[in-house]
């Protein structure tokens, strides 16, 4: 289930402070963001309605139903689905061509690939053929 923006960052509030009140919610939102109280609550109930939070009584207690990995997966595929052709190839040759990365997110990136070669293998007595390869080793 994919979240709207609005949705999306009330749910970053309610990952960040677990449980609270849409009281709670309204006030930090009009605040920080400047929503009224009722855009607050409209948007609240939409994300219960897609079962993105769950609201408990007494109180109306907005608990999120929903883990961020998940919700980041699902808009993953989704986006990898709408603009990439369904190609997790593109998708990723894109995120890499068009972001600066350490050299430290580079050597985890090809640890990564690595792993996912090795499982892919399923190589219980080839595993130990491949050398570990970093970044360094390509320069």
């Amino acid at each position: 289930m994919l979240a709207s923006d609005s949705e999306l960052k009330v749910l970053t509030y309610l990952w960040k402070c677990g449980s609270c009140k849409a009281s709670h919610i309204s006030k930090v939102f009009e605040e920080e963001i400047g929503w009224a109280p009722n855009t607050t609550y409209t948007i609240i109930r939409r994300a219960i309605k897609k079962g993105l939070i769950t609201r408990s009584d007494p109180g109306f207690i907005c608990t999120p139903n929903v883990k961020q990995e998940d919700l980041q997966a699902s808009s993953i595929n989704e986006l990898r689905k709408n603009l990439f052709d369904n190609s997790p190839f593109q998708l990723v040759k894109s995120l890499i061509s068009n972001n600066d990365f350490s050299d430290e997110e580079i050597n985890e990136l090809y640890s990564l690939i690595d792993k996912e070669k090795r499982s892919k293998l399923n190589c219980s007595n080839l595993c130990g053929q491949y050398k570990k390869r970093s970044y360094e080793d390509n320069i």
